[in-house]
């Protein structure tokens, strides 16, 4: 019972944690696209693409999580 809760816990944060990155990654590049040469947009255009990419690798982490506990567990 405490695994699956735990693992619904754990789809809604990579749900919530890829429609984030997949925002932010459309964000970032409206501002480079809108920057108009300003260096100092591009780099927050081009930050906002990282931190994106960033948030994603730590949900592909999370969404593995449950899969090690279930095997330290013998689950």
């Amino acid at each position: 019972c405490l695994l699956n809760t735990f693992n619904g816990v754990v789809d809604w944060l990579f749900t919530i944690l890829v429609v984030l990155a997949v925002f932010l990654t459309i964000l970032g590049a409206i501002m480079i696209m809108m920057a108009g040469g300003a260096a100092e947009k591009v780099t927050n255009g081009k930050n906002y693409i990282l931190y994106a990419a960033i948030g994603l690798a730590v949900a592909f982490l999370a969404r593995a999580v449950p899969g090690v506990i279930k095997s330290i567990m013998g689950f």
